[in-house]
């Protein structure tokens, strides 16, 4: 006969603190998966010098933050561009105990509150570009800690003048600002690029790990506290260890199956962004092309003989076009020596930089290579975590199941027999 065990005394301690523990370990899971995609959004961007951006090029920037007309933080006088600022007061209330009996507490209550921006250049040399803090994630902000006068306490957070700073955004059609775009966000931080990336991957790998080691504690919770809950009732407490073990087994069947899911969304995931760095360095190879054809006609009328390099140029990229992962990946080695003579003609011939227009478009070559170098270096960072993930156990083993293959390198010449045709 079953008997209800609701006196036994693990039984509700454990099913609500595994219950808590399973709800904080899914919010930890899928937190994880949002941080992964957005840190996936930071670190395709490239750190590119402002002289060198194009309307709609998602980037990061470095510069320092100049503002003709700039704000000053309340009570501090702080000059800056941005501040929240927030006055709080003492207060007093009567709460109860848990035995019943009554306590006075103190407690702060915020009685003001304050927030203001200012459109702000962000300038590096004799370049600058627009932000708008009000419409920006604002990292690494200022504190002027708190100042105290009698019952009140006052405290802000600021971006000063004069910070030096990283932005990432989307440059906007005129090329005057950064903004966010689609699922560019703009923000800005004191940290560097790369800084900024290890510290939101760390992040994100804590919060992955807290989350399946919660989601195991609280299935093993859940699960003893469910067998006390329905136990025989000729069974007494020196049979719970063996209820310990079915709950331990339980608990790893269940974050085993938790992982399955989980490893075969990540490969997923994984092969879906090297396809799109794959395919983002593609419209950076078109882009390139289109400039060829245009600085070759103004280089004609200086240096005629010089066309077989734009011929060659062509022709490699009519070769490359349309091929699959290898292919592309080897002609792209002679393609960038012969871009590389292009840029040169600057240097071999100097009345070439008179005329603004091989000026500007030899800018933007320059602008391209940069992209195109990070683009490479970013794919071939997506392939490698791809390829691990398939290659290391127990992932592995799930990859081959799947029929998961290996992605090609820019840094290598070699590949797979399976290399995947990228159309």
């Amino acid at each position: 006969m079953i008997a209800f065990a609701v006196d036994h005394p693990a039984v509700v301690p454990c099913l609500v603190g595994g219950g808590i523990a399973l709800l904080i370990a899914i919010a930890l899971l899928v937190g994880a998966r949002r941080a992964d995609a957005r840190n996936w959004i930071y670190a395709r961007a490239p750190a590119l010098p402002i002289r060198l951006l194009n309307a709609r090029d998602d980037a990061w920037v470095r510069g320092i933050v100049e503002c003709a007309s700039p704000l000053r933080v309340p009570r501090f006088a702080e000059r800056c561009v941005y501040f929240a600022y927030t006055v709080e007061e003492k207060r007093t209330r009567t709460v109860r105990t848990s035995k019943g009996g009554t306590r006075t507490e103190t407690y702060w209550a915020v009685v003001q509150r304050d927030v203001e921006g200012v459109v702000f250049d962000l300038v590096d040399g004799a370049d600058r570009i627009r932000i708008d803090p009000r419409t920006a994630e604002l990292h690494d902000l200022e504190s002027t800690g708190y100042d105290h006068e009698w019952s009140r306490r006052y405290h802000a957070n600021y971006l000063p003048l004069g910070d030096e700073r990283s932005a990432l955004g989307c440059v906007s059609e005129d090329g005057l600002a950064l903004e966010a775009h689609a699922n560019i966000p703009l923000l800005t931080c004191r940290r560097t690029r790369d800084e900024f990336i290890r510290g939101a991957e760390s992040g994100e790998r804590w919060m992955r790990g807290f989350g399946f080691g919660l989601l195991f504690v609280g299935v093993l919770v859940a699960a003893y506290g469910a067998l006390m809950h329905f136990h025989a009732s000729v069974l007494d407490a020196k049979f719970e260890p063996a209820q310990a073990g079915i709950a331990t087994a339980i608990a790893v069947s269940v974050t085993l199956g938790f992982w399955l899911i989980h490893a075969y969304n990540t490969l997923v995931a994984y092969r879906t962004r090297t396809l799109a760095a794959w395919r983002h360095i593609d419209v950076d190879l078109k882009q390139r092309f289109d400039l060829v054809p245009r600085l070759a006609t103004i280089v004609a009328a200086t240096a005629a003989h010089e066309r077989t390099t734009f011929e060659e140029l062509a022709r490699l990229r009519t070769e490359a076009a349309n091929q699959d992962a290898r292919t592309a990946i080897r002609a792209e080695s002679a393609i960038r020596g012969a871009v590389a003579q292009v840029l040169a003609l600057a240097e071999k011939y100097p009345t070439l930089r008179t005329s603004a227009s091989y000026s500007a478009l030899h800018d933007q070559l320059v602008a391209l290579e940069d992209k195109i170098a990070h683009d490479r270096a970013f794919f071939d960072d997506c392939a490698t975590e791809f390829n691990t993930t398939i290659e290391t156990f127990p992932r592995s083993l799930l990859a081959r199941a799947c029929g998961f293959q290996r992605w090609p390198l820019f840094e290598v010449a070699r590949g797979e027999a399976n290399t995947p045709t990228i159309s």
